[in-house]
């Protein structure tokens, strides 16, 4: 007997009623996520003229362009984190 491939499994998983994760129990965290993220970038807007005066050594950015990036990064792997946190428990 063959076993199913990554992909298919995957597919599976994610056609599983019981693993299913709804947008209603993920409101709350994905809201906060949400105000998380808008902060973190009116802090950053805040500063904007003062960290663009900041060029990153070995990059040659600007510090607000770096810090933009690596917050855009940051939610993202929070909201995945999320997800699949909510995902396991089900």
């Amino acid at each position: 007997m063959q076993l199913p491939r990554p992909r298919v499994k995957a597919v599976q998983i994610a056609f599983d009623e019981g693993r299913r994760v709804s947008l209603a129990d993920l409101k709350s965290g994905i809201l906060t996520l949400l105000a998380i993220w808008i902060g973190y970038f009116l802090v950053i807007n805040f500063f904007i003229h003062v960290l663009d005066n900041i060029i990153v050594p070995y990059i040659g950015l600007p510090l607000d362009q770096v810090l933009a990036a690596q917050g855009v990064v940051l939610i993202f792997a929070s909201a995945l984190a999320l997800l699949i946190r909510h995902q396991r428990n089900g």
